[in-house]
């Protein structure tokens, strides 16, 4: 018994050395997390703020609706949903041949809507949406990058003009 107990704390003083030792590197965020971080993030907004929850749900349906559209790019025969509910208008359609990162683009659609509908904790807000763009931004090169922000923000504002 104390043989196996030596041997157990051996090998976790050994494997304590050896991860200690070796350089720290960020953790990079799968697709899906950082949909996950941007949804908490609201919700954590959502509760600080002390909205009703009407305005949550609305605040929820829009800026997920708004991620969903630019989502739906990446799966080739995805539907859309503003096209089976009244009021939206087309939703813009990326650029045949063209490079697309859709997770960003989900995200600027996302965090364009959320900044629209008057949410009171801007300053963590911009702090996370900045951290996550130049997350992108170091992984992406500019033409790809510029892309994917620009069609996230036009799908935002299609979502912004039907809310209003």
């Amino acid at each position: 018994m104390k043989n196996l107990l030596k041997g157990i704390c051996s090998f976790a003083f050994f494997f304590l050395l050896l991860t200690g030792c070796q350089q720290k590197k960020l953790p990079t965020l799968s697709d899906a997390e950082i949909l996950h971080q941007n949804q908490d993030l609201l919700t954590q907004i959502i509760i600080y703020d002390v909205f009703t929850p009407p305005v949550a749900s609305r605040i929820y349906v829009y800026s997920s609706l708004a991620s969903y559209e630019a989502l739906k790019y990446s799966k080739e025969g995805t539907s859309s949903i503003t096209e089976k509910l009244k009021g939206f208008g087309k939703m813009p359609q990326p650029e045949k041949g063209k490079k697309y990162n859709y997770i960003l683009a989900a995200t600027k659609a996302f965090f364009t809507v959320v900044k629209n509908v008057k949410v009171f904790s801007v300053d963590s807000l911009k702090n996370y949406e900045e951290s996550v763009y130049n997350s992108f931004k170091e992984s992406l090169d500019d033409s790809t990058y510029e892309r994917s922000v620009a069609l996230g923000d036009t799908i935002g504002k299609v979502i912004l003009a039907r809310a209003k």
